[in-house]
């Protein structure tokens, strides 16, 4: 009987040892794909590359660099050049009595006024002469350089008062509203700074310098000019 109970014994430890191999194995493998998963997201995380401080700086500093800037907008040059000029300009021979004088403002606006007397034109109504005149505004594109020593404008708006033609008497005058003499006729004026060489400006706008200085003597311009090259018309800076 005790025989037969310690076989029977070691026959159930028998059975239970493979148990334990299996159970085991079983642990060990868990053991194992338990390490290979943390050493698997230890590397993933070593690969993963860090936020680089100096990249993002540099991102910054290329939009500082732009922010603002807008490549329609005109040079500063350009738009300051109305700003150097003088204010008051005058289209005039020196002789006889007619005159346009022109004021420009530092945003390209301007006004002005021509006027011709001739007093020897008389009438019953007009006893004491008669007047050509023409109150005018208006405004100037942005100048653009064309070379060295030459800038270009173009008559955005010219308004005039009153109607050309058309007159009225007014203590023994005849007053004849007129065109702007000197502005009209032209696509575009060029401005001459002050000491531009003179060699490099036209033969039409010094022919009315002559009492204002003389080319021959001069080198260079001492004053701004204006120049209606269309129909040679020049203006000269009055300081």
């Amino acid at each position: 009987m005790k025989r037969k109970l310690f076989l029977a014994v070691c026959f159930c430890g028998l059975l239970a040892l493979p148990g334990c191999g299996r159970q085991e194995a079983v642990e060990d493998q868990t053991e194992k794909v338990t390490e290979q998963t943390a050493e698997t997201e230890v590397s993933a995380e070593e690969e993963t590359p860090s936020e680089d401080p100096s990249s993002e700086n540099i991102t910054l500093e290329t939009g500082d660099e732009t922010a603002g800037q807008n490549p329609e907008e005109p040079d500063e040059t350009q738009v300051s050049l109305f700003e150097e000029m003088p204010e008051n300009f005058v289209f005039s021979s020196g002789a006889g009595g007619w005159s346009t004088e022109l004021k420009v403002a530092d945003d390209g606006t301007f006004t002005g006024a021509y006027h011709d007397s001739e007093m020897g034109i008389t009438g019953e109504n007009y006893p004491n002469g008669t007047v050509y005149i023409c109150n005018f505004s208006g405004s100037f594109s942005d100048p653009v350089q064309t070379d060295d020593d030459t800038w270009s404008v173009k008559i955005n708006s010219l308004q005039t008062e009153g109607t050309e033609g058309e007159e009225y008497y007014e203590d023994g005058v005849r007053y004849i509203y007129a065109e702007p003499f000197g502005l009209t006729g032209a696509d575009e004026l060029q401005i001459f700074p002050a000491g531009t060489p003179v060699d490099q400006i036209p033969e039409g706008f010094l022919s009315w310098t002559g009492m204002y200085f003389d080319p021959e003597t001069e080198d260079n311009l001492p004053f701004y000019g204006i120049y209606n090259a269309a129909e040679e018309c020049a203006f000269i800076s009055m300081e």
